[in-house]
């Protein structure tokens, strides 16, 4: 798939900023919630990545998750974008960094179905409450 993302001057306030919370899926290739968010301001996208502030997983798998984040923020950066790795709630991290960056809406992909919440890492367990309230602060600005 090829996206024309645009370079981000992140202070440029020419064509409004989009977040795409990758929650289960770090990629970025056949990825829809990309192309919605690309679509919606103009290919000016950066992507986000919320980690736990404490884990239970064990060495092996943050190796192996930290080593996927390294590629992700790869190629974002060869589409002229940028990843942001932050610790912390979404609900708390999310609206804080939308704010500071002037973003217009924030874009993520669905859960996935296969995957249930006792399966899925704490991190990405979908909130009712966090994706209300993020929606929330996007539309209040």
């Amino acid at each position: 798939m090829n996206l024309n993302l645009q370079p981000i001057g992140l202070s440029a306030k020419a064509a409004p900023l989009a977040l795409l919370w990758h929650r289960t899926d770090l990629r970025l290739c056949d990825q829809p919630a990309l192309v919605a968010a690309a679509e919606a301001t103009a290919g000016r996208v950066i992507g986000v990545i919320v980690l736990p502030e404490v884990t239970r997983a064990s060495p092996r798998r943050m190796g192996y998750l930290l080593q996927t984040i390294d590629e992700l923020r790869v190629a974002w950066r060869d589409r002229g974008s940028a990843l942001f790795v932050l610790r912390g709630k979404p609900q708390d991290c999310l609206p804080i960094l939308a704010a500071q960056l002037g973003v217009s809406e924030v874009h993520t992909a669905p859960a996935l179905r296969s995957m249930s919440n006792s399966r899925m890492p704490p991190y990405a367990r979908p909130s009712r409450r966090t994706t209300s309230r993020s929606r929330y602060m996007m539309r209040s600005r």
